[in-house]
């Protein structure tokens, strides 16, 4: 009996470290064959789950260790749960990266102040011995401890973030493949969300003892068969845009897709005027203008992005900035340079295919977004530049 015990403790572990550690192994590789950055956060998530597990594993067989603290003390001194808190800070902050390009404040100093909680009540029991329960705070809980209860309180909030970032992905894609896959993600998050959801209750209801943990591992599972098959999704951030542009360094347009109706590419050309914008800029901060960056460009109504690779410089209308939309416009660069670079030496007027990859096919690939709209291009037009 006392054998099935240990193997009941350890086989969950073991198993947790084997899947992540094979799974961030996968993205790793996939990060460097594809070159898609945004797969970092897939590596970090998985990475933190794996060390997780292996911790779990250490704690089992040397108990001793002065790293590993008895299960009564406080969970802020326990590296197991602090991991755990780890792997749900990454997924807070992925989020966030495809809401906005920086935390949203609010939510920001929220988390902060629950996480600072959560490592004060632990001080507090290093200085002290004394062990604060829920009950001691809110009468009518259960004796559990306040950490804990913290802690469940900041695992359903992150998830609920997570929650809200995939169903406001999948409700700006008119792509029925894309809300398909969206769809299962979005149910796989959710039945975490209300497993995490049921453990907060457990600190005031007598409901049974459940394990959001346990759950997570098959939620990650969706979640990382989903992103090893289309790596590039990882890029679709809940953004409507207008219009991208390509230009060379000197202002030539050399890509131009338009994908609403609002904005004409012939109309509101923003990539020839770049240099002169530059020019005024630097006779205002007296710099040469090949040292003024253009990043960003706030209007009524919406954001113009620039990014630059190299010699090329995308510039994106857009309702919403993120950082992995941001992100999804370096990787674009990259790969519109590496695939029509003999082209570009010799430009002239339009950008054909090479190995039956389009620059209409690149974009879609690099900010998927793009599969939900309508999208004229200067590549539909070649044949009419080329007259």
């Amino acid at each position: 009996m006392a054998q099935q015990a240990s193997l009941s403790l350890v086989l969950p572990a073991a198993a947790v470290v084997i899947l992540t550690g094979f799974l961030t192994y996968l993205f790793a590789k996939k990060r460097i064959e594809s070159s898609v950055n945004a797969l970092d956060w897939l590596v970090a998530l998985f990475g933190s789950v794996a060390l997780l597990g292996i911790v779990q594993i250490l704690k089992y067989y040397f108990p001793d260790w002065s790293i590993f603290v008895p299960d009564t003390a406080p969970r802020g001194l326990d590296i197991v749960t602090v991991l755990n808190l780890v792997t749900l800070l990454i997924l807070y902050f992925m989020s966030e990266s495809f809401l906005a390009e920086r935390p949203n404040p609010i939510r920001l100093s929220g988390l902060t102040v629950l996480v600072t909680l959560f490592f004060s009540l632990a001080l507090y029991y290093q200085s002290t011995g004394d062990v604060i329960l829920t009950s001691d705070i809110l009468k009518f809980a259960q004796d559990s401890t306040f950490d804990a209860f913290i802690f469940d309180v900041i695992q359903v909030s992150v998830l609920i973030l997570v929650t809200y970032t995939f169903y406001i992905q999948y409700s700006m894609s008119d792509n029925e493949q894309v809300k398909q896959f969206l769809l299962i993600l979005l149910i796989a998050i959710f039945l975490f969300l209300v497993t995490a959801t049921i453990e907060l209750f457990e600190h005031f209801l007598e409901i049974g003892d459940v394990s959001a943990f346990l759950v997570s591992i098959p939620t990650f599972l969706i979640l990382a068969y989903f992103y090893l098959r289309h790596a590039n999704f990882i890029y679709l951030a809940p953004a409507n845009i207008a219009f991208l542009q390509i230009v060379s360094q000197d202002g030539q347009l050399l890509y131009a897709a338009e994908l609403t109706e609002e904005l004409n590419t012939n109309d509101f050309l923003v990539a020839p005027s770049l240099t002169s914008v530059s020019s005024i800029i630097s006779e205002l901060v007296n710099q040469e203008s090949s040292q003024i960056v253009l990043k960003q460009f706030v209007y009524d109504g919406g954001y113009i992005l620039f990014e630059e690779v190299g010699d090329l410089r995308a510039i994106l209308q857009t309702d919403r900035p993120s950082q992995i939309l941001k992100r999804s416009m370096r990787y674009f660069l990259r790969e519109f340079y590496r695939l029509y670079h003999d082209q570009l030496e010799n430009y002239k007027g339009y950008i054909e295919e090479n190995n039956g990859v389009s620059p209409d096919d690149l974009f879609i690939q690099a900010i998927p977004i793009v599969m939900s709209r309508q999208m004229s291009s200067s590549f539909d037009n070649k044949d009419a530049k080329a007259t």
